[in-house]
């Protein structure tokens, strides 16, 4: 079977176990009466017109939805679909992208791009703007310009690790504005398989992230851009001592204790100059 029909097949089969059984259903609804009947806008239909990012208006998006499906007399108003979609919990579509990763892993094993071996994984972070709406703010928070009127921007911290090789997003989710990317880096850290090379930008560095990463029951392999001002090897490696650490294949020995005084450990990153 060809590799991009397997996976649709296994998302299919997520989403048609999602809304028969109840409890998936509880669990990725808001309520546990949500979609308990049967309704022209139902579970399935729902996730799949979700999926199909809308690029009109909702209307001409939903006349043509039933009508792929042959279906037209079944349409709904743009009122039902707004109803409708509010009861899906946000829990649905992080484990339906999960089944996504998991399904082309899987189906294209022999055709994955690799590095020396490892799977690359970029992980950065930015902010995006929100709806300017009071909930939306009091959850997410909101940037105030410095002018004199002070003007409310709603604004939230988006995150996302993908495969640079494979052009896949593992892992994607959105945080309050004032979030620490560094904080959700490390709490995705089990998330991550041991084949793969984590590379992360230079806000992202320091000692507890490193320990984290090495600490692991398999250490996970990462990659940290450093300021130069770092550590004073740091300074001595963009001095010019470069050759020395990229070449001898010596770890160069950053001592440091880790936050927690209980935990002492001793970090040996090797520093390289590209």
């Amino acid at each position: 079977m060809d590799a991009n029909i397997a996976i649709i097949n296994d998302l299919k089969q997520f989403i048609q176990r999602s809304g028969s059984s109840e409890e998936l259903r509880n669990l990725f609804t808001t309520c546990p009466a949500d979609f308990s009947r049967q309704r022209k806008l139902g579970f399935e239909r729902l996730v799949l017109l979700l999926i199909n990012f809308f690029k009109k208006s909702y209307a001409i998006e939903i006349t043509e939805f039933y009508r792929v499906l042959s279906d037209e007399d079944s349409t709904v108003t743009k009122s039902a679909f707004c109803q409708q979609r509010m009861k899906i919990n946000e829990i649905f579509f992080i484990c339906l992208n999960e089944i996504l990763v998991q399904s082309f892993y899987r189906h294209y094993a022999s055709e994955i791009k690799r590095w020396k071996g490892l799977r690359v994984i970029a992980v950065d972070g930015t902010t995006v703007s929100l709806f300017h709406k009071q909930e939306v703010i009091s959850h997410f928070g909101a940037h105030r310009n410095q002018n004199k009127k002070k003007k409310i921007s709603p604004m939230g911290k988006a995150v996302s690790a993908f495969d640079v090789l494979n052009k896949i997003t593992l892992k994607s989710d959105l945080y309050p504005f004032t979030t620490s990317e560094t904080k959700i880096a490390q709490r995705w850290l089990p998330y991550y398989e041991p084949d793969m090379l984590l590379i992360y930008d230079r806000g992202y560095v320091g000692f507890n992230t490193m320990f984290l990463h090495q600490s692991k029951e398999s250490p996970q392999p990462f990659l940290i851009r450093c300021p130069v001002r770092f550590t004073h090897e740091v300074l001595l490696l963009k001095a010019g001592a470069q050759m020395l650490l990229c070449l001898s294949g010596q770890a160069n020995i950053l001592q440091t204790y880790y936050l927690n005084t209980d935990l002492l450990c001793r970090q040996n990153p090797r520093l390289i100059s590209v």
